[in-house]
């Protein structure tokens, strides 16, 4: 009976890990699909510019293509080899040439010099606009985080490498968000709301709004996910907070080691980055 308790926890385990890995694989490929189509739309404006005959969308995404398969596969290759510096350097030419081969077959009469001069500002203003493109998605959609600590234990332990949403800010209790506190980015999950009363009593929380002395309807969390108090441990005081609006009251999971709203207090909603979306790997793993 144990065995097979053990298999299906191992099983349950395994697959939260390859669905989280399918996700973070899924969103790495968009990723890379969508820079991909801004580097080929950038190679055909310029393309056009440079007067190249029978340039076309279809042909610059099939010379990004080609740049970004060899180009990769030469890049190992030649660093298990060379000096860092050296390898690129000759990565950067073998691309020219791969580059300057469709650049031909669109256009035979073009010369060497405006490939060279194509070539060039395809690299500058490519790079640009592909280091643009992911300052906005970390900025305003997702980017990853990584834990430092178990004060998130057992959901969440030190290493573990997390996709981080910003895209909602309209949170809910049990969400584990990523807040900035003193300089400090820290990773904790969401146990009261805006305008609700949080009363902590021997480690059990209850939740009242607006105050837990007219509030007929109280809350009480039942917190399969955390780590409680061991006896010989000493206490947290109990404590009791109101919580604002535009403000949330934020607890680790692991509740002996965590400091979080017990100590410092409910957060500002500004504060708060994004909400842990899921797991991808543990890097100590």
């Amino acid at each position: 009976m144990k065995l097979l308790i053990y298999c299906s926890l191992w099983c349950g385990v395994k697959y939260d890990m390859i669905l989280s890995m399918i996700y973070f694989i899924i969103i790495c490929l968009g990723i890379v699909l969508a820079i991909i189509l801004l580097q080929a739309a950038v190679l055909y404006i310029l393309g056009k510019l440079f007067k190249i005959q029978n340039i076309s969308f279809l042909r610059c995404l099939l010379i990004i293509s080609t740049l970004l398969i060899l180009g990769g596969i030469l890049s190992v290759i030649f660093r298990m080899f060379l000096p860092i510096l050296l390898a690129e350097i000759i990565v950067i030419f073998s691309s020219y040439f791969i580059f300057s081969y469709f650049i031909k077959k669109s256009d035979i009469l073009v010369s060497v010099g405006k490939k060279i001069s194509l070539f060039i500002f395809f690299l500058i203003l490519g790079t640009i606009a592909s280091f643009a493109f992911a300052i906005i998605i970390r900025l305003n959609v997702a980017e990853p985080f990584l834990v430092a600590g178990d004060a998130m234990a057992p959901t969440y332990i030190d290493k573990d490498y997390l996709v981080l949403s910003k895209m909602n800010d309209s949170y809910q209790r049990g969400d584990v968000v990523v807040f900035k506190f003193n300089g400090k980015f820290l990773i904790k999950r969401i146990i009261g709301l805006p305008g609700e009363t949080v009363e902590i009593k021997n480690d059990i929380i209850t939740i009242c709004k607006p105050d837990c002395q007219t509030d007929m309807n109280k809350l009480i969390l039942n917190e399969p996910y955390i780590i409680k108090m061991s006896p010989g441990l000493s206490q947290r005081p109990d404590s009791i907070a109101k919580v604002k609006q535009e403000e949330y009251y934020l607890l680790g999971d692991n509740r002996p080691v965590s400091s979080d709203s017990r100590i410092y207090g409910p957060i500002r909603a500004v504060d708060i980055v994004g909400a842990i979306k899921f797991k991808v790997f543990n890097i100590g793993q």
